[in-house]
């Protein structure tokens, strides 16, 4: 991933991308890449159902240029830091489709996109759009919030060392925290390892007379803990975060507590962290991080 050449920055010039570009510039010269700023335009209204042929295109040429040259206002701050910037606006109704055509024509290594975090009811907003993103593109996708990165940001890497046990998804773990170390020999900055455990489930079932229900948390607790330190010990990493809880409250509220700037997370297309990443309980983790998430896919 972090042999980078090109970046894609979906750009909605409704939108202030003042920090989208502050990144986007931090990636490009750290891994050497150029980039390309892309706009999606359409108005249902221009149409040659209710406008003359000629009338219509006219109008949808104009649109064209209005957002072209908006980008190509905002591609100067990054060409003055010699980036090789290009441009690309498209006529499309949705913009996953339009990032579609668009990987068609010129594949990229790296998304870049916007999203908004609402910090008085601490909800990140993610939209339909981002959703649909993380389930299908298949490169890597930095949706980034309205804060600037510190000159050596925390990389919150989301781990399941009890899944990773799995055969069938073993080793998933260390390759996202490969990926992680790697963001930080480009980028700068360091490294958490965490992990949350929801003892719920489990607890449930010790629920009997015959059964010591404190012996029983204290076994889940520490067989969780054990898989975080020989994770933690392979990579060389100090900060391992193990939290107990319902993981959609516990790691939001430890990226926070910790000010971890970025969290990185695995999204697999049959099973690890499928879970969280599509369905009810990964909506609730990610709609409460206050970091930049990147989301690293996996499609074995």
């Amino acid at each position: 991933m972090f042999a980078a050449q090109h970046l894609l920055v979906a750009i909605d010039p409704n939108e202030d991308y003042g920090h989208l570009l502050k990144k986007t510039a931090v990636l490009a010269l750290a891994t050497n890449s150029r980039v390309t700023l892309l706009a999606r335009v359409f108005h249902s209204g221009l149409t040659t159902r209710l406008l003359g042929e000629e009338t219509a295109a006219r109008a949808k040429e104009f649109a064209i240029e209005q957002a072209q040259a908006y980008l190509e206002k905002l591609a100067k701050t990054l060409r003055a830091q010699e980036i090789q910037v290009a441009t690309h606006v498209a006529w499309d109704k949705h913009l996953v489709s339009a990032i579609e055509h668009y990987r068609h024509e010129d594949n990229f290594d790296i998304l870049l996109k916007a999203t908004h975090y609402q910090n008085v009811i601490q909800r990140t907003f993610l939209s339909h759009t981002d959703w649909e993103l993380i389930r299908h593109m298949p490169v890597p996708i930095l949706l980034t919030k309205a804060e600037a990165w510190d000159r050596d940001p925390t990389v919150a890497v989301c781990v399941d060392p009890v899944d990773d046990e799995d055969p069938k998804i073993s080793g998933r773990d260390d390759s996202i925290i490969n990926q992680a170390k790697k963001f930080v020999e480009r980028v700068g900055g360091q490294i958490a390892v965490i992990h949350a455990f929801d003892p719920g489930p489990i607890m449930v079932h010790a629920e009997q007379p015959a059964m010591d229900h404190t012996a029983v948390l204290e076994e889940v607790r520490t067989a969780h803990e054990h898989r975080m330190q020989d994770l933690c010990s392979r990579h060389g990493i100090k900060d391992c975060i193990l939290e107990m809880g319902a993981p959609a409250q516990v790691i939001p509220e430890a990226v926070y507590t910790n000010d971890h700037q970025i969290v990185m997370l695995g999204a697999h297309s049959r099973n690890g962290f499928e879970r969280m990443l599509i369905g009810h309980t990964a909506e609730r983790i990610l709609d409460r991080i206050t970091a930049d998430i990147l989301v690293i896919p996996d499609r074995d």
